[in-house]
């Protein structure tokens, strides 16, 4: 099993909670807690919300499965989307515990939102099972979609996997930045674990990393 660190550009002043990559794995999103979305390789940018009166910070994105749009979700559930559609949300909802994620799922037909305490809320996509009653070693911080479910990622590098395959986790790994995003490789056949600071990679096999890309291939 192959695990490599990748550097990713700086961004002055901006806290990245979430990040989403484009189909063919060429380029991805970043977005901050202002709602700010950053785009690098192929990706485009369709809008933000940045400027935007928030009513918590932005926590998450997920994009589109054609890579023509993506959305934004908050803290309170509530979301934000750009040239996707708008499939519901939870936002004005009283939430056990704060939302920290999203993914979208392959067919553009709904998406999915994760807590902290990982539990999974599902908008015309299916559910594949949540961590709601589990005991955590800490809380979650993001998840994505994969071919035939989804994965769930803790702060501590921790991975949780629902209809997908276990490649392995980046605990032990990560030093004193949290892990705050997990996307799945444009394969499907294994995930990177996004930190502050650097990309730690999870796949069956080692593969070439396209620099353009930061290894999304």
């Amino acid at each position: 099993m192959a695990a490599l660190a990748l550097a990713l550009p700086a961004l002055a002043q901006a806290t990245i909670v979430g990040a989403a990559r484009t189909p063919d794995g060429f380029g991805w999103w970043l977005v901050d807690s202002s709602g700010n979305v950053y785009t690098y390789g192929d990706a485009h940018y369709y809008g933000g919300a940045g400027g935007t009166k928030l009513g918590a910070p932005i926590v998450g994105i997920a994009a589109s499965p054609d890579g023509d749009g993506y959305w934004l979700v908050g803290a309170d559930g509530g979301l934000f989307n750009f040239n996707a559609p708008f499939d519901g949300s939870l936002g004005g909802k009283t939430l056990n515990a704060p939302i920290v994620g999203m993914a979208a799922t392959s067919s553009r037909a709904g998406y999915w939102m994760v807590g902290s305490d990982g539990g999974v809320f599902n908008f015309g996509a299916p559910f594949d099972g949540s961590l709601g009653s589990d005991k955590l070693g800490a809380p979650i911080a993001g998840m994505t979609a994969t071919p035939g479910g989804y994965l769930l990622v803790g702060q501590d590098g921790g991975v949780f996997n629902f209809d997908t395959p276990f490649e392995g986790s980046a605990v032990g790994e990560l030093g004193a930045a949290p892990a705050v995003a997990i996307l799945s490789s444009a394969d499907g056949k294994g995930y990177l674990v996004y930190l502050q600071s650097r990309v730690i990679r999870r796949s069956p096999r080692p593969r070439p990393v396209n620099a353009v890309a930061a290894g999304l291939t």
